[in-house]
């Protein structure tokens, strides 16, 4: 009798495919198989009903032995990722406009980078699912900053003007692929926006979100936060 040691590895949510595969590339006692694999490989041994690596796995906590490769766990994430998109695409609202599962993933990824709070993220929703149905730029930072790689420091001015497929204050509707890992609260969320009419959002003082309806409202929003940052530098 051989007692078989386990391990964990954690994928985050909100985490981009390099910092999943950097994550499974430093677990202990994993064989690697597909450590050095192309994009376009691993979409073929994965086999994904997607287009994408990006946004293709489920934030979890994986247990695995010695004998456990890297391919293994992916087909595991990649799996529970499907299923999830699935299931609340089986329950979505039926008023949403998303005509395919991807775009709902797509939207859940926006939102996972867009709050850390879950509770935000059917308002965040809404305003996305308001701004493409009325035909307006999303204007989703994180997704410039995905295009961009650019995770951190504030975006400039020429960031905004700066042409990837990611960016959607140039380009309207919703980027080429996912830009991060969604949880199970963002891929509900993207299939249930909440019912307000709101378009906008902008950092509050307390680091949640203040939503508005109207571009007026919002800039007084925006004015009040920068404020609030001023007086935290003085």
């Amino acid at each position: 009798h051989v007692d078989v040691i386990y391990y964990q590895l954690t994928f985050v949510k909100g985490w981009s495919f390099s910092q999943l595969r950097s994550a499974l590339n430093r677990a202990r006692a994993l064989k690697r198989v597909v450590a050095t694999a192309s994009a376009h490989a691993l979409l073929q041994h994965l086999a994904l009903p997607w287009p994408a690596l990006e946004g293709a796995f489920f934030p979890s906590t994986y247990r695995y032995n010695a004998q456990t490769t890297d391919l293994d766990i992916l087909k595991k994430s990649s799996s529970a990722l499907t299923q999830a998109v699935r299931l609340n695409w089986d329950a979505r609202d039926p008023k949403i406009l998303y005509h395919q599962p991807y775009e709902a993933l797509i939207v859940a990824s926006l939102i996972e980078r867009e709050s850390n709070d879950p509770q935000e993220y059917k308002n965040i929703s809404a305003v996305i699912h308001n701004r493409l149905k009325s035909g307006m730029p999303l204007q989703i930072d994180a997704a410039v900053r995905y295009g961009l790689n650019k995770s951190k420091g504030r975006l400039t001015y020429s960031d905004l003007h700066r042409k990837t497929p990611y960016n959607t204050y140039l380009y309207r509707g919703l980027p080429p692929t996912p830009i991060a890992m969604p949880s199970a609260a963002a891929l509900e969320a993207a299939m249930h926006p909440a019912d307000v009419p709101w378009r906008y959002y902008v950092l509050s003082s307390k680091g949640r979100h203040v939503f508005s309806q109207t571009f007026k409202a919002h800039r007084k929003a925006v004015l009040r936060y920068r404020q609030y940052r001023n007086r935290q530098h003085e």
